[in-house]
């Protein structure tokens, strides 16, 4: 159960996680879809997963698809959800929804890449799940908290602490790309 705790924290970052616009936008134009991969890490239970997102834009809407692998909130590996978030004109990416794991996630991204999301009801267990960090137009560098309400009374406690970290996954046309630059030097070597 304490390694699904993590995975969901991965996907709040992806919605947020879980959730957020699309890094290029702090490089330039956005892309019309990006892919992105990494690991989570528990460090309270000293437990990992990994973690994709999918990302389509549209305008300003922006769809966010979330793999998450392990053991989730006690269960097992989840199907793919997703979530959505709107970008505004200066690069800004705000998240909203529901999903199977949670029933509200708030925050996003903003341009200068600092990530903020809140996660309430995780899991059905867990009242809040807090991501902090940054995700800019190639890495994803944030750390969560998941907090408990041992009493049922509001009073919030910290359960698990974790980390997670991704990258981009390049376009396969940039991978084309980057393979025709190598074929000069290749023929050079002759």
């Amino acid at each position: 159960m304490h390694s699904s705790i993590n995975v969901l924290a991965v996907a709040a970052a992806a919605c947020a996680a879980t959730s957020i616009a699309p890094a290029t936008a702090l490089a330039g134009p956005i892309s019309p879809t990006e892919q992105w991969e990494g690991q989570w890490f528990n460090d309270t239970f000293s437990s990992s997963g990994g973690f994709t997102f999918d990302i389509v834009t549209m305008g300003t809407d922006v769809t966010i698809t979330v793999d998450l692998s392990g053991n989730v909130f006690g269960g097992p590996d989840p199907d793919p959800f997703t979530t959505p978030a709107t970008l505004d004109g200066g690069g800004n990416a705000t998240l909203s929804g529901s999903s199977a794991l949670y029933t509200n996630i708030s925050g996003g991204r903003t341009a200068d890449g600092t990530l903020s999301v809140d996660i309430e009801g995780a899991g059905g267990f867990f009242p809040l799940v807090e991501i902090r960090g940054t995700w800019d137009a190639t890495d994803i560098v944030a750390s969560y908290t998941i907090y408990s309400d041992p009493t049922g009374g509001g009073q919030l406690a910290v359960f698990a602490e974790g980390r997670l970290i991704g990258e981009r996954i390049p376009a396969p046309g940039s991978l084309a790309l980057l393979g025709l630059g190598v074929v000069p030097f290749a023929r050079r070597r002759r």
